[in-house]
């Protein structure tokens, strides 16, 4: 009875040693599989954001160079532009031919100014009254042109009056004369005959000057 006792405390006594290593070999596992879990799960959260801020940089890289390549090409074709602006021949003739214009224009106001400070002398001692005629002189008797311009100045002139009436102006018998008959606006009646005589390059000169006793031209 005693062996059998004894037997049956051993097989106890193993069998709670084997429940016990087993339960330290369970918690053990259980220790590696949770550290196992939480290593792990660290890791891939880890690599998981290291992969996000690389996206998230390429991206952006990405983005920069598409603006800069924008940036550039803006560049480019501002550049293209501005030559053809500048470079168009028909802008530049246009402007070419305005400063043509307004010389011309400022040249001719100086003669005309130049023209308008002759003033009144004795019979007989005219002086050409200047001109913007150049080139071979020739007669034109069109009241638009600048050689009428110029021979009304001439007749003024001649008479001493500012405003005068044009009653006639001829061809004096050369190819350099005129003759006009002309009086004031009051004494319409009693008109001068003014012989102009044209000097290459100095312009009309008065050469005579005789006041009729009535108006041929006029009607009454």
């Amino acid at each position: 009875m005693q062996r059998s006792t004894r037997t049956n405390t051993r097989k106890k006594e193993r069998l709670k040693g084997s429940i016990y290593n087993i339960s330290i070999a369970l918690v053990v596992l259980l220790i590696v599989v949770v550290a196992y879990q939480i290593f792990w799960s660290d890791g891939e959260s880890a690599v998981s954001d290291e992969e996000q801020e690389g996206e998230i940089a390429s991206e952006e890289l990405e983005s920069e160079l598409i603006e800069s390549e924008l940036d550039e090409e803006n560049n480019n074709s501002s550049n293209d532009q501005i030559p053809n602006q500048t470079s168009n021949n028909g802008d530049e003739g246009e402007e070419l031919r305005e400063e043509d214009e307004d010389e011309q224009g400022e040249e001719e106001e100086a003669n005309e100014e130049e023209l308008e400070l002759l003033e009144p002398v004795e019979d007989g001692k005219w002086q050409p009254i200047g001109t913007r005629q150049s080139g071979e002189f020739h007669h034109d008797f069109n009241r638009e042109s600048v050689n009428w311009q110029e021979m009304e100045v001439a007749l003024k002139y001649a008479t001493g009056l500012e405003d005068i009436i044009i009653w006639r102006l001829e061809n004096g018998g050369a190819s350099n004369r005129a003759v006009g008959v002309v009086s004031s606006l009051t004494e319409q009646n009693e008109p001068y005959r003014i012989t102009i005589e044209f000097i290459e390059g100095q312009g009309w000169l008065p050469v005579e000057k005789e006041q009729l006793q009535e108006n041929p031209y006029k009607i009454s």
